[in-house]
């Protein structure tokens, strides 16, 4: 048993299909390997944030020399493989990916089969990112903890659907590349304070019960325009109130226009 890549030495099993195991000083307690532990390969090339890429291009990396490596793109799940070198660099061309945000992460193999877990995502861009775009709330890229869905309300929400939360702590992450990001939602009376953070930052509180009493639909919560370029997490947080409405992101990249 491994956490992380750190052995474990006192691995007591209890039952069939049941181990006890004190997790390494230092290692990661939820990274879990039963069996043979394979180390997760390395993407450097292309660096996370890059834009402009073709919609065919070069993933280089590093691996356990000889091991295979499969690489894989997010949208449309293109894949390449590649065998390590003696000195541990792997590159394959992923082919015909669509354009946008692109998560890119890799395994390794080695000569036995056993496979490792993912390497670390890379978020790059297949061509030009708009100045502006409009991600809907139902878009899979973002992660959703507590909300639920509902559509056809009829108060004038982007394509008429929200997902909302009743819960306080329930979160929204999403990771994105750009310059600054917009959160849409609802102002009314029944909803609360929000918490939003960037790259693990301090949380801004937002107030989103409204000084008229009057829904408001659709409107931009919160705004941060001043983001340096490249990737970034935001995650949304309902704080108090009856209800927390969330109606999608606006991503910003002005400078690569």
């Amino acid at each position: 048993m491994f956490f992380g890549d750190r052995r474990a030495t006192d691995v007591q099993r209890i039952s069939s299909g049941f181990l006890i195991a004190t997790v390494p000083t230092g290692a990661d307690g939820t990274d879990v390997t039963v069996g043979t532990y394979v180390p997760r390969p390395i993407i450097t090339a292309p660096t996370g944030g890059t834009t402009g890429l073709a919609d065919t291009f070069t993933v280089r990396g590093t691996a356990v020399a000889g091991n295979t490596v499969a690489v894989t793109g997010s949208t449309n799940q293109a894949t390449c493989t590649a065998t390590a070198a003696t000195d541990g660099t792997w590159s394959c061309a992923l082919t015909d990916l669509s354009p946008g945000q692109q998560a890119l992460s890799a395994t390794q193999s080695d000569k036995a089969g056993a496979t490792s877990k993912p390497s670390a995502i890379v978020l790059v861009y297949v061509g030009t990112p708009p100045a502006t775009a409009r991600l809907k709330d139902t878009d899979p890229s973002i992660v959703y903890n507590s909300w639920d869905y509902l559509g056809s309300r009829g108060y004038g929400d982007h394509d008429d659907d929200v997902h909302y939360a009743t819960t306080d702590g329930s979160s929204i992450r999403y990771t994105f590349i750009g310059t600054g990001i917009k959160v849409f939602g609802e102002k009314y009376t029944d909803q609360g304070n929000i918490g939003v953070s960037i790259d693990g930052g301090p949380a801004t509180v937002v107030d989103t019960v409204p000084t008229d009493g009057a829904r408001h639909t659709d409107v931009a919560v919160y705004t941060n325009i001043a983001l340096a370029a490249g990737v970034h997490t935001i995650v949304v947080t309902k704080l108090s109130g009856t209800y927390a409405t969330f109606d999608g992101f606006e991503i910003d990249n002005p400078a690569s226009q």
